[in-house]
């Protein structure tokens, strides 16, 4: 037996409402949605004159291996490894000491410097005034002879 279906006009005009409704809905959320996916996404607020208060927490992280030969190998990192802002914003970084005895440290291209030690904190800020990418480089650990590079990015994107 064949079932047979009839659509009045109305139906269809509730049904195309309905899905013009939910295509509204997820544009207007997907707007809201950050320009790039962020791992572990600062915390911000928003400040008077566009900027924004951003505030990211990294740690030192090693890595630690033993070569077949006995030799003990390391390597050094930031985590995250990328902080993502724009242009205008206030950036405080919390620098935590996980690994390693003392990492000094600077931003360059900001002429932002300190020195994270193991068990403490160290915090700078700025204001993100010009953009593009600058690397966040640790002074003790520049290059593969010294365990590195350890290096991080700092992405300032335009407003």
């Amino acid at each position: 037996m064949t079932r047979l279906y009839v659509v009045r006009g109305r139906t269809v005009l509730a049904v195309l409402a309905l899905a013009a409704f939910a295509l509204a809905v997820y544009a207007w959320d997907g707007a809201r949605m950050p320009l790039l996916p962020v791992m572990g996404e600062p915390e911000a607020t928003s400040e008077p004159g566009g900027g924004r208060a951003v505030t990211v927490h990294i740690v030192t992280g090693e890595f630690a291996s033993r070569l077949p030969d006995g030799k003990e190998i390391e390597a050094y990192r930031w985590d995250p490894g990328t902080v993502v802002v724009r242009k205008g914003d206030r950036v405080t970084l919390h620098f935590h000491g996980v690994n390693g005895a003392k990492h000094p440290f600077e931003i360059r291209g900001y002429n932002v410097r300190g020195t994270v030690e193991k068990g403490k904190q160290t915090t700078v800020q700025f204001v993100a005034d010009r953009a593009g990418t600058f690397e966040i480089v640790c002074l003790a650990h520049p290059d593969r002879a010294h365990n590195g590079p350890m290096v991080g990015y700092l992405h300032v994107l335009e407003r």
